[in-house]
């Protein structure tokens, strides 16, 4: 799957909630996990590969010594609790070549999801895995990390963005 970059529409819309939960589906998220397996990133959302619903997909394991990779499927995705506490630190995106940049999240979150089986769950996340299920539900929303920075230094990157929409990020 080819990865959207910054100014491709389908990073700006809302996703549509999955009502169907078939082979299809599976076949997807398949082919966003072979997709996320060849970046160096440790999520990917449906809209980063041009699929308008609520699926993203995580590396569980981030960060695990001496533990295999697991990417596990998050589909409609609820935050349903979060920490009072926020923290900074730096974040990037397949979908924003190049780019880093320190922004807030919480530190920990508990979120409500389905499985490639519409069967429900819910799982406590803290440290980078919390960050890196608000950034990709971020996407889902129609919204990137740099969204949640302040103007001057949105506009500070500015060529960079530019680079990136024409193709030369």
């Amino acid at each position: 799957m080819e990865i959207k970059t910054y100014g491709d529409s389908c990073l700006s819309e809302a996703s549509d909630k999955v009502k169907e939960f078939d082979c299809n589906l599976k076949k997807t998220i398949e082919d966003m996990k072979k997709t996320l397996r060849s970046q160096e990133g440790i999520g990917l959302a449906a809209p980063q590969v041009g699929i308008n619903l609520r699926i993203f997909i995580m590396d569980v394991n981030y960060g695990k010594k001496n533990v295999k990779r697991k990417l596990q499927e998050f589909i409609n995705p609820v935050i349903i609790d979060e920490s009072n506490e926020d923290v900074l630190s730096p974040e990037g995106c397949l979908s924003l070549p190049g780019i880093s940049e320190c922004v807030y999240r919480s530190s920990s979150i508990v979120l409500k999801y389905q499985d490639e089986n519409g069967c429900e769950h819910i799982s406590d996340f803290d440290e980078i895995l919390s960050k890196c299920a608000q950034h990709e539900i971020g996407h889902l929303n129609g919204e990137l990390f740099i969204d949640k920075l302040p103007k001057n230094k949105r506009m500070l990157l500015g060529s960079k963005l530019s680079d990136i929409r024409k193709g030369n990020g």
